[in-house]
């Protein structure tokens, strides 16, 4: 399994460079964490590039899968409905990784059996 990340320097716009690795990406892993507080209550936004990032993945065909990992205090996709209200998703705490970190080590086994079988066994579509 190879790590993807948008951290290494391309010539070419962020966005082309970020949509050619989800391309490239057998799964897309979305980490939304607490980025800014809203008012007075417990609720934080998340990066907007995550949520656009995590749009495009699902957009494209095949569809892959996607695995979010969302940090307590934001809104997750079945509280706040949309087009995709019914993802799966992890919670995690900031200072208490361990829980969540065994949840994606058993979700990225299933997805990685799925992925080897999908190669063996390729549709005939």
């Amino acid at each position: 399994m190879i790590v993807l990340t948008g951290e290494r320097p391309e010539a070419k716009t962020v966005g082309r460079k970020i949509k050619g690795r989800i391309d490239s990406a057998d799964l897309f892993i979305g980490v939304l964490t607490r980025r800014h507080k809203l008012g007075d209550s417990q609720s934080w936004t998340t990066s907007p590039w995550v949520i656009e990032e995590k749009g495009y993945s699902i957009g494209q065909k095949p569809a892959r899968p996607v695995i979010l990992l969302i940090e307590e205090g934001i809104s997750v996709p079945s509280e706040t409905g949309g087009l995709e209200g019914d993802l799966e998703y992890i919670k995690f705490l900031r200072y208490e990784f361990d829980s969540a970190k065994e949840r994606l080590r058993e979700v990225l086994a299933e997805e990685i059996l799925r992925i080897q079988s999908r190669e063996k066994f390729p549709s005939s579509r």
